[in-house]
């Protein structure tokens, strides 16, 4: 093998070996990308879930003072005779 052909065959090993780094970009890039859209999946439903939290907590209040009113409204009704 001459000097000429052992540089082609250089060239092409590493022509080769780049095509593998660039494969291998790519695959890492996706991965990235799914990794983003997963983490902005768990962000909008960890949002949710604050704001299902803070439902839950306002109706808890409407409910007491629903309570509240009842009790005012019982105290202020007039009393029968019996």
């Amino acid at each position: 093998m001459n000097s000429d052909e052992k540089i082609l065959k250089v060239l092409s090993e590493l022509q080769e070996g780049q095509e593998r780094v660039e494969n291998r970009l790519d695959s890492i890039e996706q991965d990235q990308s799914h990794m983003s859209t997963a983490l902005e999946a768990l962000a909008a439903g960890q949002k949710d879930q604050a704001t299902k939290a803070d439902l839950t907590h306002l109706e808890e209040k409407i409910d007491a003072t629903k309570a509240e009113v009842d009790t005012i409204k019982k105290q202020l009704r007039p009393r029968h005779a019996d």
